[in-house]
């Protein structure tokens, strides 16, 4: 697990309107904490998201070089102490 940066913050940044939409939440604040990376044809990017109150994990996958990003799949109810697992 690595420690959230500016990146992996503007990931979530970009798709906030449709965390929000699969958590059927409005989170004002979405504040990446950590991530794990798998890399297939793209990058899988699992990220533990403080929103608001509550924690969820996120599941983006980012395709820079075709400028691809998709909310693959968001996991609610998590606690900061969840370890972040793949998930679908």
């Amino acid at each position: 697990t690595i420690a959230a940066n500016e990146e992996v913050q503007g990931l979530v940044d970009q798709l906030k309107a449709e965390i929000n939409a699969k958590c059927n939440k409005t989170f004002s604040t979405l504040t990446a904490i950590s991530y794990k990376t798998q890399v297939v044809a793209g990058t899988n990017y699992f990220v533990k998201i403080k929103a608001d109150e509550e924690h969820i994990h996120a599941r983006i996958y980012h395709v820079p070089w075709q400028n691809s990003l998709e909310l693959t799949a968001v996991a609610g109810g998590k606690t900061a102490d969840d370890t972040i697992e793949f998930f679908d």
